[in-house]
C-alpha cells in the first residue's frame, strides 16, 4: 500500500517524481471516495523536504477536498486558506474557493472568520447572496447589529433592483437588527417590505399598530387605519368592528358602518358574549342611519347644496358617502370637485387619502396608486398613504 510504503520511508526525502506519482494515486483514492486514506497519505507527503510550491498547492487542494468530504472542518479550512494564498490558484477558482471557505466557517460557527472571509469575498467581487446571508448572520450572532443591518439592507435593495423577492427570513433578521438598534422608522421600513413581498396578516397588523401608536398620530385618521385593517383582514374582534362602525357613523358614512357590522355578525365577531345586546343596538342604529342617508342622497338638491358651499369639504364627504353605497361614478366626481374647490381646512392630504381609497374601492387601481403614493402631511398621513399605496399595488397582484 502507498501509505505503508510512505511510512517505511518516514525519514527519507521522496524524489519529486515520486511526489507526482503519489499525488496522482491520491487523486484516484479521492475519486474512489476513500477520504481517510487520502488524508493519511497527504500527512506522509507533508514530511517530504523538497516539495515545490506547486506540490504544496496540489497537496492542500486534495486535503481540502478530502477533509470537507470527511467532515473534518478544521483540517479543511486550514487547507483552503493555504490554497487561496497560493499563486498557483487560478483566478477563476479564487472566488468559488473563498465561498466554500466561508461556508465551512459558517458551519463551525466561527463568526470572526466568517466576517473576515465573507468580507474579502464580497470586496473582491463575489456576488453569491448566500455569502452575504452568512455574513449578516455572523454579525448578528456577534452582536454587531449595525453592520448586520447594513449588509442586510444592501442585500434587500439589491434583490429588488434585480426584480427578485427578498426572502422573508432575510427581512425578519433585518427587522430584529433595527429593533435592537432602537430605530423605529427603519422597523416600519422593513414591515412595509414584508407586507409588499410576503403579505401575511401579522405583518399588516404590526405595521398598522406601529403607525397608530406613534405619539404624534392624528386620531382623525383612525377610521382610515381601520379601513385598511378591514381590507387586510386584521380587524381585532370584536372591539375593532365596533370602533370602525361607530367612527363611520360619526363621519356620516352609515353604509360603510352597516357593511362592517354585518361582516362582524357573519364571522361571529359580533352578537355574542356580554356585549351582544350592544352589538345588536349598533346594528339597528347603523341600518336606520343608512336608510336616512339613502333618502338624503336620493334628493336632487343634495349635490347642488354641497356645490354651493364655500369650501369643498361637503362635496368631498358627500362624494365618499356615494362611494360607500356603491355609486362610484357620482361619488368620485363629487370628491374630485371638492378637492379642486379647496378650502379643506388644514387637512387637504386627508381628502386626497380618501380619494385614493375611493379609487381603489371603485376598482381604479392605477389612479388609486398614483393618488396614494403622493400623500404628504403630518401626524401619520404620509405613512398611512404609503401603506394604502402598498395595499393597492399588492392586493390584486
Amino acid at each position: 500500500m502507498l501509505a505503508q510504503a510512505a511510512r517505511n520511508r518516514a525519514e527519507e526525502s521522496m524524489p519529486i517524481r515520486d511526489i507526482a506519482s503519489a499525488l496522482q494515486e491520491t487523486r484516484e483514492l479521492l475519486k474512489a471516495r476513500k477520504h481517510k486514506e487520502v488524508l493519511a497519505t497527504l500527512r506522509e507527503l507533508d514530511r517530504v523536504a523538497d516539495r515545490t510550491p506547486r506540490d504544496v498547492f496540489e497537496i492542500e487542494q486534495l486535503r481540502a477536498a478530502a477533509a470537507t468530504a470527511a467532515g473534518d472542518v478544521p483540517v479543511a479550512v486550514k487547507a483552503y486558506e493555504v490554497v487561496i494564498a497560493s499563486a498557483h490558484l487560478l483566478p477563476a477558482d479564487r472566488l468559488p474557493t473563498m465561498r466554500t471557505l466561508v461556508g465551512l466557517h459558517h458551519q463551525s460557527r466561527d463568526h470572526a472568520r466568517v466576517i473576515l472571509w465573507a468580507s474579502r469575498y464580497l470586496k473582491e467581487g463575489g456576488a453569491d447572496p448566500q455569502v452575504g446571508a452568512w455574513l449578516s448572520q455572523a454579525y448578528v450572532d456577534s452582536g454587531d447589529y449595525a453592520n448586520a443591518a447594513r449588509e442586510l439592507q444592501r442585500a434587500v435593495q439589491a434583490s429588488e433592483r434585480a426584480g427578485q423577492t427578498p426572502s422573508e427570513e432575510q427581512l425578519l433578521l433585518l427587522q430584529k437588527c433595527y429593533v435592537q438598534l432602537g430605530d423605529a422608522s427603519a422597523v416600519v421600513w422593513v414591515l412595509e417590505k414584508l407586507v409588499t413581498h410576503h403579505r401575511h396578516k401579522r405583518y399588516w397588523s404590526e405595521l398598522l399598530d406601529r403607525v397608530q401608536n406613534r405619539p404624534d398620530f392624528g386620531q382623525r385618521l383612525a377610521l382610515d387605519v381601520l379601513r385598511l385593517r378591514w381590507l387586510t383582514g386584521t380587524l381585532r374582534a370584536p372591539d375593532d368592528y365596533v370602533e370602525m362602525a361607530t367612527l363611520a357613523l360619526q363621519a356620516g358614512f352609515p353604509s360603510e358602518a352597516v357593511k362592517v357590522v354585518e361582516q362582524g355578525f357573519a364571522n361571529g365577531s359580533l352578537g355574542k358574549g356580554p356585549q351582544a345586546n350592544e352589538h345588536q343596538a349598533l346594528r339597528s342604529r347603523a341600518t336606520r342611519q343608512q336608510a336616512e342617508m339613502q333618502q338624503t342622497l336620493a334628493r336632487p338638491e343634495a349635490a347642488a347644496s354641497a356645490a354651493a358651499a364655500r369650501d369643498g369639504i361637503w362635496l368631498a364627504n358627500l362624494g365618499f358617502a356615494y362611494v360607500t353605497q356603491g355609486d362610484f361614478a357620482k361619488g368620485l366626481l363629487l370628491m374630485e370637485q371638492g378637492i379642486q374647490k379647496g378650502g379643506l381646512a388644514d387637512k387637504p392630504q386627508d381628502a386626497k387619502l380618501r380619494l385614493g381609497i375611493a379609487y381603489l374601492l371603485a376598482g381604479q387601481k392605477d389612479k388609486a396608486i398614483e393618488t396614494l403614493k403622493n400623500i404628504g402631511g403630518l401626524h401619520g398621513a404620509a405613512d398611512l398613504g404609503r401603506m394604502w399605496s402598498i395595499y393597492a399595488r399588492t392586493a390584486a397582484s
